[in-house]
């Protein structure tokens, strides 16, 4: 890969546009931050993520939570991969290769924060349960 004179590839800058514009986006939303996941890159509204970039099958990914229920739908499409280790909860990773819809990307990011906004939050309780 040719590089240029401050040593980054070609890859390496195109890397750093995509994640500057999924951050964008991200922290664009109400209560988005930006945290490091296993050295990735995460947004998240609290504890759960919402958005990540990451290396998926060695190709850089937006990887996103659409559910379970629409999975299959996406995973018919080319361009997405299951995402590794949490597609089984309904993640999958967009290539983030050759052009790329900025306004789908906005979709898929806003439609995962709001499905992880209200997912209920685990929370350990220390109260006793209610009798009926």
């Amino acid at each position: 890969m040719e590089e240029n004179r401050a040593g980054f590839t070609a890859e390496t800058q195109r890397a750093q546009r995509i994640l500057d514009r999924l951050r964008k986006i991200c922290l664009g939303l109400r209560g988005a931050e930006e945290a490091t996941t296993w050295g990735y890159p995460t947004f998240r509204p609290g504890k759960n993520a919402f958005a990540s970039v990451r290396e998926t099958k060695g190709e850089l990914c937006i990887v996103v939570k659409i559910g379970r229920r629409d999975q299959g739908l996406f995973l018919k499409d080319p361009r997405f991969l299951e995402t590794p280790y949490i597609g089984k909860q309904g993640w999958v990773s967009l290539k983030a290769r050759g052009r790329l819809n900025w306004t789908e990307v906005r979709h898929l990011v806003t439609d995962s924060y709001r499905l992880v906004r209200s997912e209920p939050q685990r929370r350990r309780s220390h109260a006793p349960a209610e009798r009926t």
